[in-house]
This record gives structure tokens, sequence and C-alpha cells, in this order.
């Protein structure tokens, strides 16, 4: 299991710190950049083979040769954000259902549900999910002789993450291997 973590200042100036780890073993290389040429040079996920545990980065997701995991302790935080600012209905539940099922994987002496509790948890995920697109207000038509995209709120560029990588999202509730957080501080 690899996990992922990047932040950091170093020097007055940006760089990111990369961290692998898997099991006791903990890497760390200070980089300019935190995309693919960082990945690349630091030469580390490239060769990596097993389940990479990340916040949703792009990057990450051109490594096919990784199963992906998204850290539940970054989906808590965007969740708290998104109802602390919105009091949406959704969020609010998706942020349970992810905490519960985070308490009940831990519970278990398996450290994964059963297939039927999966299917479960998949179909409560998939009614919050379609609850959302109910709730967070669609995005407006661009208007005629403008050039780029349109903004989306944080609310809706989060909904997309969890419609588009329900399998990364639960996938810590399916393999035991796969932990909730990639955060050696454990989950919030």
């Amino acid at each position: 299991m690899l996990q992922i973590q990047n932040n950091s200042r170093f020097d007055k100036k940006n760089h990111w710190t990369h961290v692998c780890s898997a099991g006791g073993i903990t890497l760390k290389k200070l980089h300019r950049k935190r995309g693919k040429i960082a990945m690349e040079e630091n030469n580390i996920i490239p060769q990596y083979r097993g389940t990479i545990i990340h916040d949703c980065w792009a990057s990450y997701f051109s490594y096919e040769q990784c199963d992906h995991g998204l850290c539940g302790s970054h989906l808590l935080r965007e969740l708290t954000f998104i109802v602390d600012a919105h009091q949406y209905r959704w969020a609010r539940r998706m942020k349970c259902l992810l905490q519960g099922a985070c308490k009940r994987v831990s519970d278990c002496p398996k450290k994964c549900l059963s297939d039927i509790e999966y299917a479960r948890l998949q179909k409560c995920y998939q009614k919050i999910l379609a609850l959302g697109g109910q709730e967070v207000p669609a995005i407006p038509d661009k208007p005629e002789g403008k050039r780029g995209k349109i903004a989306k709120s944080d609310a809706h560029n989060l909904l997309e993450r969890l419609q588009k990588h329900q399998v990364s999202v639960l996938l810590f509730a399916k393999d035991p291997l796969v932990p909730f957080t990639n955060s050696r501080g454990g989950v919030i």
C-alpha cells in the first residue's frame, strides 16, 4: 500500500513534500512541482503496482498500473466545508455515511464489509449523490460570446468527483488492505 500526501513551502519558495509511505517505511522528497513531472523524477509511483491512497489530484490517475483509493480524511474535510458553507443535506449525509462506513470497517474482524453490506453502502452512496444532484444548483449556460469554462461551485466539483470516483472512494470498505485515509494521524 502506497499512501501519498503533498503539501509545503521550503526556503521561501514553493516546494511540495512528496510523501510515500507503506507500512513502517516513509520516504519524503522535496520537489518544486507537484504533478507528473515530480512523480516521474521521484520514480516511485511509475514503478508501483499496488494501491495508492491520495487526494484525487488528476496526475495520480494517470498511473493506470495502480489501483486508486481516495483519502477519506480529505473528503471529510471538503464535506465539512460544504455543510458549513451551504448546509446541503446531501453533504451532511455523505459525511455521516463515510464516517459510519469507516467505523464499521474498523470494527469488523476482516477489515472490510461483506458483499451484502458493501452493496447496501453503494446503494446509500448513490441515493445521496442523487439528492446532491437535486440540491446543488445547475451550472448556468455560458453567455453568448463568452470564452472559457463557467466556474463551478466547490459543492458541484465535489459532487462530480464523488460520482466519477465512487469505486476509489469506497475501496476502503471492499479491500481490507486499503485504509480509509492516507493521514498518519488517522481519521478526523
